[in-house]
Formats: C-alpha cells, structure tokens, sequence
C-alpha cells in the first residue's frame, strides 16, 4: 500500500475513530502521568492535511500541562467496507519531566457494515524519544 490509498473519510468516520481508539488512550496516559494532556489533530491523506481539530482528554486541572500534535491517517483496504487507520501523537512538553515520553501510536481498523461504524483498535505503542513522524511502517 502507498500514499495513493490514504484518503480522508467521512466526518462520523473521523468521529467514532477519536472517541473508541484515541480518546481512552489520551485518558489512560492522563491518568498514569497524573496531567492534563490536549492537542491539534489533523487528518492527513498523502502529502495533504485537513484542519486541525482541538482533542482535549477528561482530565481537568486547570491548564492543559501539555500540548502535542496527533495525526490520523486512513487507508483503503481490498474490502470496501474496511479501512485502516493510524494515529500518530507527539508531545514535546512531557519528555523531560516523563523520562523521555514522546507519545503514543495507536493502529486499527473501521468497518462499516449496515449502517453501524465499528472501531478495533489493533496495537498501541507508547514511544519514549520519538519526535518524527514515522507514518506507515
């Protein structure tokens, strides 16, 4: 697969991804970490990127103690109904007070079958150091 099977899916798509497979690991290291974490998520298909859309977890102290960027990409599989997806966070604020946390990736798929947008997330990896984008591997 290349950059020609990125493309940017529907706005529910984009909706259900953040809510099932983003949003419970920005909570997750929220909780481990014992911050409040925000940032610019952006849809990127090849070489282009959407506009960004303000992701706040549900940690709530004040400021957000740390900022980061995430991208979210999608890719076309041979079933129609199927697409994957990866999310690609970083978070220059937190490497020195966190060891070296840089960030998360998260892969999975969506499909769409009568109607109903079902997420599964595949694998997440919290990286520590990793401050480029390293996109599909």
């Amino acid at each position: 697969m290349s950059k020609a099977d990125e493309f940017v899916p529907d706005l529910p798509v984009v909706e259900k991804v953040i809510e099932l497979a983003l949003l419970p690991v920005i909570q997750c290291c929220e909780e481990e970490m014992g911050e409040s974490l925000a940032a610019n998520l952006i849809v990127v298909s090849g070489d282009a990127a959407g506009q960004p859309l303000f992701i706040r977890g549900t940690r709530q102290n004040g400021n957000d103690r740390a900022r980061g960027a995430i991208r979210l990409t999608f890719r076309k599989t041979f079933d129609p109904g199927r697409h994957r997806f990866k999310i690609e966070a970083i978070y220059p604020d937190l490497a020195a007070a966190k060891n070296g946390f840089s960030g998360f990736e998260i892969g999975g798929d969506v499909k769409l079958e009568q109607g109903h947008i079902n997420v599964r997330t595949i694998g997440k990896i919290f990286r520590h150091n990793v401050w480029a984008w390293q996109g599909w591997r």
